[in-house]
């Protein structure tokens, strides 16, 4: 009867109830035994198999650990392999602040990017582009876009080519800054560098992180 059900349902809910803080125990303990070098090893792992890229860290490597987690590395080599464009990439440091919480709304809000002395080379290839990146009919991509609140980029070489490799666009950012003001303000742009021998100048606002924000909910 009633009076039967009553106490089972009370075991087994004291049973699951065990079985959650023993997992999130051991969870804390394995989190807690975890060095940098297991989380560079987790980092270029995740990176082939979410993103296609074989990443390899040659330098420092840390995580701090919270809800926005704090990652740098320096040293880092990383090359597309899972098809589409030719990709090859050097960073001499990098650091990059992540918001973990905005992920649940499918936005990618990244506080903090710091990258020096990079150099990237992108070969375009015709059949890369010739049906994979399609989008069914009807269906837009769905493709998350990173909003950032606080970039700074410092001696970054950039080349784009065809396969052929007779026209390329070579670009050099000697310094580039993306800052708000208290998350409130606009984003202010600024930047140096030089674009296919010409020296350029980058001066731009955009609108405030708070609105990205909320148009992307």
């Amino acid at each position: 009867g009633s009076g039967r059900t009553m106490p089972r349902i009370r075991s087994i809910l004291l049973v699951l109830l065990a079985a959650m803080i023993l997992s999130a125990a051991a969870l804390a303990i394995l989190i807690a035994t975890l060095n940098d070098d297991h989380y560079r090893w987790l980092a270029t792992r995740a990176a082939k198999y979410f993103a296609g890229l074989e990443v390899t860290v040659e330098g420092p490597f840390s995580v701090k650990l919270s809800s926005e987690p704090f990652i740098t590395a320096s040293k880092i080599q990383v090359r597309n392999v899972s098809g589409g464009d030719l990709a090859t990439a050097e960073f001499g440091r990098l650091e990059v602040k992540v918001a973990l919480l905005p992920l649940l709304s499918k936005t990618v809000l990244i506080r903090h990017l710091l990258i020096d002395d990079a150099a990237a080379s992108i070969v375009r290839r015709a059949e890369a582009w010739a049906g994979d990146l399609k989008p069914e009919e009807g269906k837009p991509f769905d493709i998350l876009i990173p909003v950032l609140e606080s970039v700074s980029l410092s001696n970054v070489h950039l080349t784009i080519s065809g396969e052929e490799k007779s026209e390329a666009v070579r670009l050099l950012l000697s310094k580039l800054s993306l800052d708000d003001v208290g998350d409130k303000g606009p984003l202010y742009l600024k930047g140096q560098g030089i674009l296919n021998g010409r020296e350029i100048e980058i001066d731009g606002q955009f609108g405030s992180l708070a609105d990205m924000l909320k148009d992307d909910e």
